[in-house]
């Protein structure tokens, strides 16, 4: 039986960079993910995730979870987060947590790989990653190859339906806008909606 979750993660206080990086709308924008995408049926999990966790409690927290809920093939999670990402020269790309250090991204950021890692460690492989993030385009890329691989050499048989999706509300060198991708995806949906004349069951993301 097909279930449905939905988690935001992300923070908009950052414990080491200065103020004008702070930013102000974080916690609106996962507001309003989370009503949109329960308006199509998903669950909220994990809530306030990333608030004022460090990348291991994080990391811990999403384990725990897909293994506590029994993640099968038929689930589908939707995984949004908001806030600043960078692509560490020559490095991985990474999604900053409330106590990341600019200077050691490696030990105090969550690399956007992990995310993929941790939720199709088992049976998932119906998977959303959308990424409210300057450089975002680039963490997309990155999960996007590792997901795909996954579903190459794990993938449970007979899951022919499978599919992992990625978005991001930035390219590789962009810069995202504070506060608005969550209302332009919203409105993109009400468009949907108002040229088809009904409610959709699914975000279309093609």
């Amino acid at each position: 039986m097909e279930r449905r979750f939905f988690i935001t993660l992300g923070s908009g206080r950052y414990q080491h960079l200065p103020d004008a990086e702070q930013l102000e709308f974080v916690q609106e924008d996962k507001q309003a993910a989370t009503r949109l995408f329960c308006d199509f049926g998903y669950e909220p999990a994990l809530p306030g995730l990333g608030e004022y966790d460090g990348a291991e409690q994080i990391r811990q927290k999403l384990r725990h979870w897909a293994t506590d809920t029994a993640l099968t093939s038929d689930d589908i999670v939707v995984l949004y987060f908001a806030g600043h990402g960078v692509t560490a020269p020559g490095d991985r790309h990474y999604l900053f947590c409330w106590d990341s250090s600019p200077d050691d991204l490696a030990a105090t950021a969550l690399a956007t790989e992990d995310l993929v890692r941790i939720l199709c460690n088992g049976d998932l492989c119906q998977l959303l990653l959308v990424l409210d993030t300057c450089a975002g385009g680039a963490g997309s890329a990155e999960a996007a190859a590792l997901a795909l691989q996954r579903l190459v050499y794990g993938t449970p048989s007979g899951s022919a339906n499978s599919g992992l999706w990625f978005l991001a509300s930035a390219r590789r060198k962009d810069i995202a806008t504070d506060g608005q991708f969550t209302a332009a995806l919203a409105e993109a949906v009400a468009t949907t909606t108002g040229r088809t004349g009904q409610r959709q069951q699914y975000l279309d993301l093609t």
